[in-house]
């Protein structure tokens, strides 16, 4: 189990700065210990995901996750506690959504942010099991408007400020396995 540490805020060097890529052939106790830290963070905090520069470690880590109860669109999914190492994404359309967002870095302040969405995730699993049989093995995952949660069914809230409402916009999430002996 790992030990709930302070999150660092605005202002903390260690935000600005590029993360450090972590050599997959060598995670080791120190990186599984780092993901055990990050994860028992985001549970004790507010978050739905923390990135290993929140806690001051400089790796490309992040820990995304949230229980039901925490998750404040009533109708959303739980997220299973998901630890990503090297993430990378890029986006796959042009179209943008703004909620309202925070950041554990940011306490008390909330603000519109806009997000693209439909974008590919890609990231290297952490590996519980030790010494894993392929070298590398990345997820990717590909999502359209993942930040849909509305009860309304065939109706698209986008659209009905347009006056249209004949073609829903759906959540859409597919991915796939990338894996290298």
């Amino acid at each position: 189990m790992g030990k709930v540490l302070k999150v660092r805020e605005v202002g903390d060097p260690i935000l600005e700065k590029e993360c450090e890529e972590i050599e997959i052939r060598n995670i080791n106790e120190d990186i599984l210990e780092i993901i055990g830290d990050l994860k028992a963070t985001l549970e004790f905090g507010t978050g739905l995901g923390i990135a290993a520069p929140q806690i001051g470690i400089n790796k490309r880590i992040i820990v995304v996750g949230a229980k039901k109860e925490d998750i404040k669109y009533n109708d959303a999914e739980e997220i299973p506690i998901t630890a990503m190492i090297n993430p990378t994404w890029k986006n796959l359309s042009k179209d943008t959504d703004v909620q309202y967002e925070g950041c554990m870095s940011v306490p008390s302040i909330r603000g519109k942010v806009e997000r693209y969405k439909n974008i590919e995730l890609s990231y290297t699993f952490e590996n519980k099991a030790g010494r894993f049989f392929a070298n590398k093995c990345k997820l990717f995952v590909r999502g359209t408007n993942l930040l849909t949660f509305s009860k309304i069914k065939d109706l698209d809230p986008e659209r009905l400020n347009a006056g249209i409402t004949n073609y829903p916009a759906y959540m859409t999430v597919t991915g796939g396995l990338s894996v290298s002996f």
